[in-house]
């Protein structure tokens, strides 16, 4: 074979490096200006309107993922901290607002004890501070246009004070609310427990059982920017995993060896398809 026949394979070889090596091949551009997940969509753009501030029912999530892909163990305090989550009023919402900024972990050495007993991460597989990384980066990142949040401590400082002020489970047992493995509860009760606390509405998810079973999983409040004061949810908000107003609803106790047998294999987890679950 001649030079000149092999300066084509060369030359494609080259130009087959310079491919694999950009940044590009492995995240390729998107053409939107916009990625859709579920009912939630992340955009380009870094600016918002209100917060989402989110609990979790730590035996639920880990009834869910019984015998699944993670080590899952349910805080002590049942509900606890998933997120504070900038949104949008059109239903999208900025992620990574700030990919250059690292997470500094040593920031919340003031609030770590907290942190542990309330933003828990509960996959013990995972190392200890991958939620409040990702919760930082993702989320975090984008908070620090909001007054009174400038890094890490501020922002996880922020979530805290609110976990304080409207405690799920202070809200629901003050309304005769409690977790029971033979009764149930309603949608109306809970939102009227809140509708006492707050004034408004909370949203709330469920995992979903065949029969229309389904089960309390999170409470979200939606909040001002900058004042962190309660509003109403938008109603675009609201999908496949909101809990159904007209059916009603368990709430499981922590002793997660009564769940099994109602949840074990026909859960559909709420938590997977949300806005931010990220195991």
């Amino acid at each position: 074979m001649t030079m000149k026949m092999l300066l084509p394979v060369f030359v494609c070889f080259f130009l087959m490096g310079t491919v694999l090596s950009s940044r590009d091949f492995m995240l390729p551009v998107k053409k939107s200006a916009e990625i859709k997940s579920d009912n939630f969509t992340h955009a380009k753009n870094e600016q918002w309107d209100f917060f989402l501030f989110v609990q979790s029912w730590d035996p639920e999530l880990c009834a869910s993922y019984s015998g699944r892909e993670h080590n899952c163990v349910a805080s002590a305090m049942g509900w606890t901290i998933h997120g504070l989550w900038p949104n949008r009023e059109d239903g999208s919402y900025p992620s990574y607002c700030k990919s250059k900024i690292p997470f500094k972990f040593s920031k919340l050495a003031r609030v770590e004890e907290e942190l542990n007993m309330y933003w828990t991460n509960c996959f013990k597989d995972t190392e200890e501070d991958h939620l409040w990384e990702h919760e930082y980066l993702k989320h975090g990142t984008c908070a620090l246009q909001a007054e009174g949040i400038s890094d890490e401590l501020d922002y996880f400082t922020v979530g805290l004070k609110l976990r304080r002020d409207h405690d799920v489970n202070l809200v629901l047992s003050s309304h005769g609310i409690l977790p029971s493995a033979d009764m149930d509860i309603s949608v109306s009760a809970v939102n009227s427990a809140y509708l006492d606390h707050t004034g408004v509405k909370p949203w709330l998810t469920c995992s979903h059982a065949s029969g229309g079973r389904q089960w309390l999983s999170q409470v979200g409040m939606c909040l001002t920017k900058d004042t962190r004061e309660p509003i109403e949810c938008p109603s675009n908000m609201y999908h496949s995993e909101s809990c159904k107003e007209n059916e009603k609803m368990g709430y499981i106790v922590r002793d997660s060896n009564s769940l099994p047998k109602k949840s074990k294999g026909v859960i559909r987890n709420a938590f997977s398809g949300l806005h931010d679950f990220i195991f």
